[in-house]
């Protein structure tokens, strides 16, 4: 306002106040400038008093634990019972981040493994990005994920749920300024981030001893619980199961590669159907948005009927093409991930041997669901329906003969249900 005020006695501008109904411009007297000195001082009392509110007001969230902004990664903003705001686990990132924290405290990652850990999980910030470095550091120090909000240099207690313990939390600064030993592996290993305590559910990490002969022994150790097996015998399990894969009668796959072609041909005859269907649908739906603009243009309805009977003809169409173009080939596609998936499984035990180290990441990953350390073993889940043909498989009269007409249609029936279970199964990892 002083500049205003400076330009009206240069006279270059005039201050017309439209409630007022007044003018003040640099002829104006003492009364006409003393109001406007008036308006000029309740506006700034207004400006304080609404100032001192919001303070109040903040001052009294803070008191209750309350946090006026947009949740921390792990979080979301929402409504509790009574349609207040709070802030709530996010049930699908929560878990990721929890893991971030618990992972990064054993050390064992440095922050750019991290970020690819939590890439890999799937972890995105507010808007949908990909995160970075500094947004894994600022996560691994704010203290909100243990009870606690900063806000403007200050740390408050909040009332919300807590995703890690302080503890935790310690452990990660430790590691974060070096004041606790970083072991940073730049040596790859066969079972890194793939095995979890079956006692605590801690993650795995590699640990390795070198001893006065001057070999090295590498060792997955839970840190929380102290139990440990060596990768040696890690290995072994993993070659038992693969020895078991190969074990698998070829008449087995056979059946079941026979049993899924069947199938899925019959599928293809209903889509073939299916796809002409849309495909009349979807020439129905233009020649009636054809009909429809020539309507309009002819001015024949109005604008509003108009617009909504093409946003309803719009989404229709969409939503029929994108069916049609899901359908294009996936039947061929199946068939192919099929035979190559058979193919796997019957040569698990070569491929194993022969491939390369993230091929044999990959191969695991593929067959196997869960790695579990037990004390002094390691526990490998085979992922459903693989583990229940591999246990069917075993038995050398599965496909034998039989003499009981009831049994070997119960037999049959079983080998459908896993096909289909594994047809299921090849559909979700393509």
């Amino acid at each position: 306002m002083p500049v205003l005020d400076e330009l009206r006695r240069n006279g270059k501008i005039e201050l017309h106040f439209y409630v007022e109904n007044q003018v003040l411009s640099k002829n104006s007297n003492a009364s006409q400038i003393m109001m406007y000195q008036f308006l000029i001082m309740q506006a700034e009392a207004y400006t304080n008093a609404i100032s001192d509110n919001v303070k109040r007001s903040n001052q009294q969230m803070l008191r209750e634990g309350k946090y006026g902004y947009l949740a921390p990664l792990g979080y979301l903003n929402g409504r509790d019972k009574n349609n207040k705001p709070t802030i709530i686990p996010d049930p699908d990132m929560a878990p990721i981040v929890v893991k971030l924290f618990e992972d990064y405290a054993t050390g064992a990652l440095n922050i750019t493994q991290l970020l690819a850990e939590a890439r890999e999980l799937g972890l995105k910030s507010f808007h949908g990005n990909n995160l970075t470095k500094q947004t894994i550091i600022n996560m691994l120090q704010n203290p909100f994920y243990y009870g606690y909000m900063k806000i403007k240099g200050k740390v408050w207690p909040h009332q919300y749920q807590t995703l890690i313990s302080k503890e935790t939390a310690d452990r990660c600064q430790a590691v974060l300024k070096g004041k606790q030993f970083h072991r940073i592996r730049k040596e790859k290993h066969l079972f890194q981030g793939l095995v979890s305590c079956s006692h605590c559910g801690h993650q795995v990490v590699i640990d390795m001893k070198r001893k006065k002969s001057g070999k090295v022994y590498k060792y997955l150790v839970c840190q929380h619980c102290k139990h440990s097996v060596s990768e040696k015998i890690a290995e072994e399990s993993v070659t038992e199961i693969m020895n078991k894969f190969s074990k698998i009668p070829t008449e087995i796959f056979n059946s079941i590669t026979s049993y899924l072609n069947d199938k899925i041909k019959s599928d293809h005859n209903i889509e073939t159907a299916r796809k002409g269907v849309l495909a009349r649908e979807i020439s129905i739906a233009k020649t009636r948005k054809d009909k429809l603009l020539n309507l309009h243009l002819d001015e024949k309805i109005d604008n509003q009927t108009f617009e909504i009977k093409w946003i309803d003809l719009e989404a229709e169409l969409s939503k029929k093409e994108a069916e049609l173009s899901n359908l294009k080939g996936s039947s061929e596609k199946t068939i192919i991930s099929i035979n190559l998936l058979i193919k796997i499984i019957k040569n698990a035990k070569s491929l194993y041997k022969s491939s390369s180290f993230e091929e044999k990441r990959m191969l695991l990953k593929l067959l196997c669901s869960n790695f579990f350390l037990d004390e002094k073993n390691l526990i490998i889940s085979i992922r459903k329906p693989l583990s229940s043909i591999l246990g069917r498989g075993f038995r050398p009269d599965w496909l034998g003969k039989l003499d009981n007409l009831r049994t070997r249609h119960n037999e049959i029936k079983d080998l459908q249900s896993r096909a289909e279970a594994l047809l299921l199964f090849i559909k979700s990892a393509a």
